[in-house]
């Protein structure tokens, strides 16, 4: 479900919680955060099915980056940044 749903009835509730520290980003904050990131995208010149790769940790803020591509009519691959370059080069490739 669209976190903006649960930003407008619950802004606080949490939406992620790490399991390794514990830290959280909550429904209004992710909603806020993609809403954001999303206007940048397309400032950036994004247009919808637009792909873009994300080469990451496991961190809240791909959460963010995730709805701000869904918002953006975006499709959005991610990539652990322990991978080899051929590695991810394959996968953003045959994105």
């Amino acid at each position: 479900m669209y976190p903006g749903t649960h930003a407008a009835t619950a802004p606080d509730r949490p939406a992620v919680i790490m399991a390794n520290s514990g830290s959280m980003v909550t429904y209004g904050q992710l909603d806020e955060n993609s809403a954001r990131l999303a206007a940048a995208l397309r400032q950036l010149g994004l247009q919808p099915g637009d792909v873009i790769a994300v080469l990451s940790d496991n961190v809240p803020e791909a959460f963010e980056i995730y709805w701000a591509a869904v918002r953006s009519g975006l499709y959005v691959t991610f990539a652990n940044w322990h991978l080899s370059p051929a590695e991810a080069a394959h996968i953003v490739a045959d994105s």
